[in-house]
């Protein structure tokens, strides 16, 4: 994908997914731009089924790797705005890098499209 002629690796599958697959993707990953889902899951907070879907270890690698990392947060999941990204969880995002938080409710496809978009142009 390019915006403002800044070319970016998109990878929608989050380490919710296939988290082997996810980690090894980011392993390999040595590009300038890299946008990807990323499902807040942190050992330290418990909030998980499966530790291997944690992203302590991938979140460490990509530091390591000197790369500079900005978080958009959806809060609330679209289908149930009862489930949503708690504080705790943005809070060590916040440890990785700048964090800005969609707090509403139900936002429409173009207008959260369109603040991504922003926030992305905003971080170059």
């Amino acid at each position: 994908m390019t915006l403002d002629n800044v070319s970016f690796r998109v990878h929608a599958m989050s380490n919710d997914d296939i988290p082997r697959r996810y980690e090894n993707f980011i392993d390999k990953f040595s590009g300038d731009y890299l946008i990807a889902a990323l499902c807040p899951k942190f050992l330290k907070l418990k909030n998980y089924k499966r530790p291997n879907k944690t992203v302590d270890k991938i979140l460490q690698s990509l530091k390591r790797r000197r790369y500079t990392l900005i978080f958009w947060v959806i809060k609330h999941k679209w289908s149930d705005p009862t489930r949503f990204i708690c504080q705790e969880e943005v809070s060590e995002l916040r440890k990785y890098g700048d964090v800005k938080v969609l707090e509403e409710i139900r936002v429409k496809d173009r207008v959260r499209a369109k603040r991504f978009r922003e926030f992305v142009l905003n971080a170059l």
